[in-house]
């Protein structure tokens, strides 16, 4: 009689321990739910770890705690997500749940995983779109103000025209000698004058022939440096627009592609958490 009054209180007080472990372990689950809820990320994931220390393949804690790694406080903020324009995870959490989770669940958080990194390629597609597209706007307008800066010395378009460096020359030297020709004539025949000074002022006329043609060579020059300035931006420009056209295509199937995995996803987790609510208030009436 002695003996079985002893069981009675051993089993009534094993009873009592698990009833204040299952307390504890519920008190536990809705501090990490409220922190989720709250947005306090790190302290949700600080709570969620010390869940799984006791029970380390929990699938409502592994799903907290990929929540939180990602900064949601529910599945259903994956839909339009992107529309904040900001996303971000922790893939160490990320790696530390998919082992953790047993193999019946791991399809779940395997599947949870590749929607992040998908989120993730796709913000990083978005930044890297909007950086080349800056680039190329900054390019274009390095290229319209090289091109005005061509055409104040006259010179035709890049794609026109471009005049060679001896028509400069040769047009130079025709010049000075005409005008040498014509001063030395008229020079000569109002004034009877002696060679000497003829050949002086012929001279000073090839001298200012040098000078207009070392002007105006030295424009040819500069010209042609802006020229092949303006052939490097645009090559340049070719470059960033054909990239943008593949980043463009990638960026679209990849937003479609998470479009509709994001929604089967959260029409899947729905079902999942709407069975363990279920059998929770079966279990605990």
């Amino acid at each position: 009689m002695k003996t079985l009054k002893g069981l009675r209180k051993i089993e009534v007080l094993f009873m009592n321990i698990m009833d204040k472990m299952i307390k504890d372990d519920k008190q536990m689950h809705d501090i990490a739910k409220t922190y989720l809820a709250k947005r306090e990320f790190n302290a949700a994931i600080e709570a969620y770890k010390s869940i799984l220390n006791k029970d380390p393949h929990d699938f409502v804690t592994l799903r907290g705690l990929m929540l939180a790694a990602a900064h949601l406080s529910d599945t259903d903020e994956l839909i339009g997500n992107e529309k904040k324009g900001f996303f971000s995870y922790d893939p160490d959490i990320v790696d530390e749940v998919n082992k953790a989770a047993p193999e019946k669940d791991r399809d779940y958080f395997l599947k949870l995983g590749k929607i992040y990194s998908d989120k993730k390629r796709m913000f990083d597609l978005s930044n890297e779109i909007k950086t080349l597209e800056k680039d190329c706007e900054s390019i274009e307008e390095s290229i319209k103000e090289k091109r005005e800066m061509s055409y104040e010395f006259n010179i035709p378009k890049i794609r026109g025209f471009s005049p060679k460096g001896r028509y400069f020359i040769s047009l130079s030297i025709v010049i000075a000698s005409v005008v040498s020709g014509i001063l030395t004539g008229v020079y000569a025949k109002c004034n009877d004058l002696e060679l000497q000074p003829l050949i002086f002022l012929i001279v000073i006329c090839g001298i200012v022939g040098v000078i207009v043609n070392l002007i105006t060579f030295s424009k040819y020059r500069y010209v042609i440096m802006l020229n092949k300035m303006i052939k490097a931006h645009c090559v340049e420009q070719d470059e960033i627009k054909e990239k943008l056209k593949r980043l463009y295509v990638e960026a679209d199937k990849l937003k479609a592609g998470i479009k509709n995995s994001s929604a089967d996803f959260v029409n899947k987790d729905e079902a999942i958490m709407y069975e363990i609510r279920t059998q929770n208030f079966s279990c605990n009436p």
